[in-house]
């Protein structure tokens, strides 16, 4: 996980294949870290995890999710969040992250399926039990079960497995969350076409005038909703951004240094290196060093 050492969430970019744009965690122990918060992080991508042991708590927005064995945590992008798991006991999750818009679109997917805008289950997010939701939790397990077996034509099931969550997670109904959920899911669409542009045209120059005009509203009042959602400024997140998504090319190319920064939108090495050791907590070549010996 890619963390920020400013003050606010961490933004954290998963690496995914471009023909291919899906991940998972498989039955992850949280032992390690159990006995203190995770850094409150936010992604780009759906995550959804479910938990095999262990109990404790989820934190996401404004909502506290308490989980337990057999639940399911659905966090869309964008929502920051962390997770503790019970001092006394043990967690085990499974996790997969990824693009619906990029993973399933092929000409025959319905619009109204990927579009995360109108999707009940998407909007913030949710805590759902087994017990209660039989349906999202047999399509997960399914999911995870093609993913470790990895099969003939398992990328295909997966997909399968996909647009099969997707569809019971539109079918939540609406009046099962919270009212909190509506304030949540509000705040994040007035500044989603924010998100959006900076997603968008993170390389170039970007301006908050830029960003409080795309989402219709003045300087002042942008910027202090942007904070409340994503905890972070503007410009904050737009620099998290940029390293996270330098990371990548960092990895698998070989590329100078200098060719990396102006690639990403930095005018400099030196603001790269500078913006890249503190989200990251090292320089980019320790980094990159640190990641291959753990074969990352």
């Amino acid at each position: 996980m890619q963390k920020r050492r400013a003050s606010g969430a961490a933004f954290t970019h998963y690496d995914t294949s471009r023909d291919f744009p899906v991940r998972f965690y498989l039955d992850s122990p949280e032992t390690a870290r159990q006995k203190r918060f995770f850094p409150t992080h936010y992604h780009d991508q759906i995550e959804i995890g479910y938990c095999h042991e262990g109990e404790g708590v989820f934190a996401a927005g404004r909502r506290i999710l308490r989980f337990r064995p057999g639940d399911t945590v659905v966090i869309p992008p964008g929502v920051p969040h962390h997770m503790t798991t019970s001092v006394s006991g043990r967690g085990v999750w499974s996790w997969v992250f990824f693009d619906p818009l990029r993973l399933l679109v092929d000409g025959g997917d319905p619009l109204s399926l990927l579009d995360l805008t109108n999707c009940r289950g998407l909007r913030t997010a949710r805590l759902l039990s087994s017990a209660r939701h039989p349906g999202i939790a047999a399509s997960l397990t399914r999911l995870f079960a093609e993913a470790r077996a990895r099969g003939r034509y398992h990328r295909e099931a997966i997909k399968a497995c996909v647009r099969l969550l997707l569809v019971d997670l539109q079918r939540l109904r609406p009046d099962s969350a919270r009212a909190e959920d509506s304030r949540d899911s509000t705040a994040m669409d007035r500044i989603r076409p924010a998100l959006e542009y900076i997603r968008d045209h993170f390389r170039e120059t970007v301006r908050n005038g830029q960003l409080a005009r795309a989402c219709a509203m003045s300087g002042t009042t942008f910027r202090q909703r942007f904070r409340q959602c994503m905890g972070a400024t503007p410009y904050q997140y737009l620099l998290a951004y940029r390293v996270s998504a330098s990371t990548i090319t960092l990895r698998r190319d070989d590329k100078s240094l200098r060719a990396v920064a102006a690639e990403h939108g930095f005018s400099s090495v030196s603001s790269y290196v500078r913006a890249f050791r503190r989200q990251m907590g090292a320089s980019p070549r320790q980094w990159v060093r640190t990641v291959t010996r753990q074969g990352g």
